[in-house]
């Protein structure tokens, strides 16, 4: 999936990828297969793209023998037609999972307002994870990291703060 999550990766994009994170890894497919426990021919197959990628598990050894991140780990995955990690842990059907879908997919809501959802969200994220705040306007990215979020500005604040100055704004300081 690319950054913003806009789209599934292509299949015919799978050997490809898993060639490029191998050969990254200074590892040759049998290298790659000692690895994963697997024949040398699968890896190959996987690369040519004479097999398909179809087995989730197989999918992960290969992202754990390479060291992918995360965010590599599920590009890899969706390249394979799977789903993200964390949305099989969680499930499709969770109520506050399919609430965020909806809202960020709802065209009725206007852009913006879908735009301050987001900054909320990871406004709210900072207390566990490191997020850039714009994420979708890189030039006013603000790279956070996990705190409190007590005292944080809120999304429509930072939003105006962020185009008042030309730079963003200050959200480690107390308000």
């Amino acid at each position: 999936m690319e950054a913003g999550g806009n789209r599934r990766e292509d299949a015919s994009e799978f050997p490809s990828l898993l060639r490029r994170f191998r050969e990254r890894a200074d590892l040759s497919q049998n290298g790659l297969a000692d690895r994963v426990g697997r024949d040398p021919g699968t890896i190959n197959r996987l690369e040519s793209g004479k097999r398909a990628p179809v087995n989730r598990d197989l999918i992960e050894d290969l992202a754990r023998a390479l060291a992918l991140s995360p965010e590599e780990r599920d590009q890899l995955l969706a390249a394979a037609g799977h789903i993200p990690t964390a949305f099989a842990r969680l499930g499709l059907a969770d109520p506050d999972l399919r609430l965020v879908a909806e809202l960020l997919a709802d065209e009725a809501i206007p852009e913006e307002e879908r735009q301050e959802f987001r900054l909320a969200l990871r406004l709210a994220a900072r207390r566990w994870r490191k997020v850039e705040l714009f994420a979708s306007d890189r030039r006013s990215a603000v790279s956070l990291r996990p705190r409190d979020v007590r005292g944080a500005v809120t999304p429509v604040r930072a939003r105006q703060e962020a185009k008042a100055g030309d730079r963003p704004p200050d959200l480690g300081a107390e308000r």
